[in-house]
């Protein structure tokens, strides 16, 4: 699908958030950098029909839909987020879109360590989990998982292989995907180092690539994080987030914030870890 084609059946629905909370720096993905997102994955291969996606944070739904669009319906989406009125829209919009039998939607907390090396004050994605399932004729099929706690905090920089579901707060495997799509908070409002937490569980998640957005003033750091992980990293392209005024405290229209989608991936060795670790991975049905 042309790149032109992707953007305008993103704009076909509404993206936006229902009821943008800033405790959790919830802005609308505009749908140019939505698709470019989908678009950029294929064109590397790493979106392909029948692929397994993650869309970590996924607010209203615009790059897990993006890569639905994509490859009209032919892969399996699990969308994850904490707020229920965002994944309240996200449903909305893949029932719209005709994405039923794609999606499946997943409420989980990105638990996030206040001993950021980044300083600042640890922010929350919130507390309960689950797991939703879409569908009209059915209603909402609702599976949870337990609530594993970590025995001590874990660095945003941790190793992601070395991290577990108990340490991220999301009840998923490690590699269950085979890409992740990823428009973290930028860790702006006393988070710092929660953008590195999303980027981490991202990586713990995929067994192939990520997608993920940061501001491009972090490049150097974000590089230096991701290799100390022994993963690739490459700048995929630079672009502008246009962020409108959202909240009270907003006093000019619109602002651009210059960001970076970044394309991280598993070398070899760490690829036959997570498939060896996978395969380790239980979860209970309560």
């Amino acid at each position: 699908m042309k790149l032109k084609h992707l953007e305008s059946a993103l704009c076909s629905f509404d993206g936006s958030f229902a009821n943008p909370k800033i405790y959790l720096e919830q802005y609308d993905c505009p749908a140019a950098l939505a698709a470019r997102v989908a678009w950029s994955a294929t064109e590397r291969g790493d979106l392909t029909p029948g692929c397994r996606v993650v869309d970590l944070g996924a607010g209203p739904g615009m790059l897990g839909i993006s890569a639905a669009v994509a490859m009209e319906g032919e892969v399996w989406v699990t969308a994850i987020d904490i707020d229920e009125d965002a994944m309240g829209r996200a449903i909305e919009n893949v029932e719209e879109m005709g994405l039923d039998d794609t999606f499946e939607f997943v409420r989980a907390r990105v638990r996030h360590s206040c001993g950021s090396d980044r300083g600042g004050k640890c922010g929350g994605r919130g507390e309960k989990r689950g797991i939703k399932k879409s569908g009209r004729s059915s209603g909402r099929l609702t599976r949870s998982l337990p609530n594993r706690q970590s025995s001590s905090e874990v660095s945003p920089t941790a190793h992601p292989l070395r991290t577990t579901p108990a340490d991220d707060g999301v009840p998923l495997a490690t590699g269950c995907a085979d890409v992740v799509f990823v428009n973290p908070p930028f860790g702006t409002k006393n988070n710092a180092g929660i953008d590195v937490s999303f980027l981490r569980t991202a990586a713990r998640l995929s067994c192939g690539s990520v997608y993920s957005f940061h501001k491009s003033s972090t490049r150097d750091y974000m590089m230096k994080v991701v290799h100390a992980w022994d993963m690739g990293c490459e700048v995929v392209a630079e672009m502008k987030f246009e962020i409108p005024a959202t909240y009270d405290f907003h006093t000019r229209r619109c602002v651009d914030v210059e960001v970076d989608l970044i394309r991280i991936w598993h070398m070899k060795k760490e690829l036959e870890e997570i498939v060896d670790r996978s395969k380790d991975v239980e979860y209970e049905t309560i």
